[in-house]
């Protein structure tokens, strides 16, 4: 079956938006990486696979719900993972939620399993996309709360995935990475 890959992104990026407008209504702390993040920014990926997105731990209960009332199906949950799909007309959208928690009072600690990354704390509130005119059921407009680029790099980086090594090249060829930022990261979590 052909997908219209650019109305695709458009429905992704309405459900995002959606999502972003719900969250910001009950002061949920959150923000969008990964390939959506990078489509944001502008940037496309080759592949552009499910949405991810980072929230506060202590907003699960509301996170649920609101999955719920926008009719996403859960496929799956853990105590730190939640995955969603719904169909759209152009294809099916996946969005996968990650609960990140406070770790120091300036930090956050993401457990990913094979790795655990401190987070900055402004990684909530560094960058905003605003999303016009392509809304539906919402205004016609709104927003989204997006992870600072160099955050976005630094989750990609030791990926095992080659459409997230291409997006490293991709992130870097843009001339946009604030480095002192990704090298503060480093510092962080220890690796330099």
């Amino acid at each position: 079956m052909f997908v219209d890959r650019q109305k695709l992104e458009r429905d992704f990026l309405d459900e995002i938006t959606k999502l972003g407008n719900l969250l910001d209504t009950l002061k949920v702390n959150y923000c969008v990486v990964g390939d959506w993040g990078l489509l944001a920014y502008n940037l496309k990926s080759k592949t552009i696979n499910e949405a991810f997105i980072l929230v506060e731990e202590k907003s699960k209960n509301e996170i649920v719900k609101i999955l719920f009332k926008l009719g996403y199906t859960i496929y799956f949950m853990s105590n730190r993972i939640i995955k969603v799909k719904k169909f759209s007309s152009k294809g099916e959208i996946l969005v996968v939620i990650q609960f990140i928690k406070e770790h120091e009072k300036n930090n956050y600690l993401l457990d990913m399993d094979e790795r655990k990354i401190i987070l900055p704390k402004y990684v909530f509130d560094k960058d905003v996309s605003e999303v016009k005119g392509n809304l539906k059921n919402v205004g016609g407009k709104g927003y989204f709360k997006l992870a600072p680029l160099e955050v976005i790099y630094f989750l990609k980086m030791n990926s095992k995935l080659p459409e997230d090594l291409a997006d490293l090249d991709l992130i870097m060829g843009s001339g946009r990475l604030d480095i002192d930022e990704l090298i503060k990261l480093f510092e962080l979590n220890g690796w330099i």
